[in-house]
């Protein structure tokens, strides 16, 4: 496959471009979100070029071009949604600077631009995220003094770049395409906020080799689980709410904070540190891997726990109930409440073992389908379902003062149960756990 070499380019010159949308991309998705991480990404551009004497350059991504030489015309291939968010931000700027007079920052004419000038975004949803985004820049660049209006100018003018790969063959556009994004597992929600703590240490890089060698030396499927099955879920049934699955979007959850922010609670997560509660502020960079490295741990700790408890291990391991998916369900919910516990008072008491377990199986016997909308009802105590208990253990445990404000929580049994045997066996070895008749 040949294409032209890639070529670096400001902002600014990339969008001085003849781009279009051609009909086979999908719609512009980017919501506030999106655009506030470019912004974000802007703004760390324009205080790394402070720091840096010479020419700072700052890249955010690549660009695939296709030449329809019979249009005269450059299709975007592949970065849509970063060019028109650029061009809005473009925009944006110049709208104030007319606004206010502000002279010297980036002359792009976008208010020429043939991307929006021509018939070439027809979508209806893409003119709707067109229109809610470009009102969320210009009302976030109106309350920003002219000095802030001038460096984000100046840095999509001299700063910030992109990487622009253009070909003259379709069929090659779209093979560069797939060798980008289609080929090799994409990036896990973990291995991004790995990107991010670690661009936040880059000053010191010591730290930055032993934090990778560290995480490098833990299985992926470990740190995946710890943050997908535990840590997200128990940060949300804390709040009382119902978790989401974790993904790419979510990550803001475990960024921590960073000091330069001036941020009292910033100051008072500096002082607790290395101290860690699923759910408060931590700091940004080796924090983060010192927090992954400490959970893991702890959930060590409460395996080892649990191993230890017969009675307990021994219905975990059966069997008869492993090969059931709410029973493996049933099980996490178990480990997350004494994750949690244990994360709140270091403490690992017989009695809040059991209690745990027991109000976590109890949902087990009380479904005859047990599937994970399940566990997000009875995690929040929802009491809108038929369930026995109607307790958010996570909640109480998140406000509790003292540990015998948890060991107090009473949990219920059914006086019967219409499920399988199965589970009938299950209520009946709770009950013998509990000295219950």
């Amino acid at each position: 496959m040949e294409t032209n070499s890639p070529e670096i380019a400001s902002v600014k010159q990339l969008l001085e471009r003849k781009l279009c949308i051609p009909p086979y991309q999908r719609p512009y998705v980017w919501n506030e979100r999106n655009v506030q991480e470019l912004l974000s990404d802007l703004e760390t551009a324009i205080d790394e070029s402070k720091k840096y004497q010479g020419e700072f350059k700052y890249r955010v991504g690549s660009i695939i071009l296709f030449k329809n030489k019979d249009k005269g015309l450059e299709e975007i291939v592949d970065g849509q949604q970063r060019c028109i968010t650029l061009i809005l931000m473009a925009y944006a700027i110049c709208k104030i600077r007319n606004k206010k007079g502000i002279n010297a920052i980036t002359t792009i004419e976008v208010d020429k631009h043939y991307l929006f000038t021509s018939k070439s975004i027809l979508n209806r949803s893409s003119q709707i995220h067109i229109q809610k985004n470009y009102h969320f820049i210009e009302d976030y660049l109106s309350q920003q003094d002219e000095s802030y209006i001038c460096n984000l100018g100046n840095a999509l003018d001299k700063i910030v770049e992109v990487v622009v790969i253009s070909v003259s063959e379709l069929n090659e556009a779209f093979q560069l395409f797939d060798s980008q994004n289609s080929r090799g597992k994409a990036l896990e929600p973990h291995d991004l906020l790995k990107a991010y703590h670690l661009r936040e240490m880059k000053s010191d890089e010591y730290e930055m080799e032993f934090a990778v060698t560290k995480w490098e030396s833990i299985p992926s499927e470990e740190i995946s689980i710890l943050f997908k099955e535990y840590l997200f879920r128990i940060i949300a049934w804390k709040r009382g709410e119902k978790s989401k699955t974790f993904t790419d979007q979510e990550i803001d959850t475990f960024k921590g904070i960073t000091l330069d922010k001036g941020y009292s609670y910033a100051i008072r997560a500096l002082k607790a540190s290395p101290i860690f509660q699923i759910g408060e502020p931590f700091i940004s960079g080796y924090d983060f891997f010192n927090m992954v490295s400490h959970y893991l741990e702890l959930l060590k700790v409460v395996d080892k726990k649990i191993r230890s408890m017969n009675d307990i291990n021994d219905i975990l391991v059966n069997p008869e109930y492993t090969n059931s998916t709410g029973f493996r369900y049933a099980k996490t919910l178990f480990k997350c409440a004494l994750l949690c516990y244990y994360d709140k008072f270091k403490s690992l008491n017989d009695n809040a073992v059991k209690k745990f377990f027991t109000w976590a199986m109890m949902l087990r016997v009380d479904k005859q389908s047990l599937a994970q909308i399940s566990i997000e009802n009875y995690a929040v105590g929802s009491e809108n379902v038929n369930n026995t208990n109607c307790i958010n253990v996570f909640y109480k445990i998140a406000n509790a003062r003292l540990e015998k404000d948890i060991l107090c929580l009473q949990v219920a049994f059914p006086d019967k149960t219409n499920n399988s045997d199965k589970w009938n066996e299950l209520l009946n070895q709770l009950k013998n756990l509990n000295h219950k008749e």
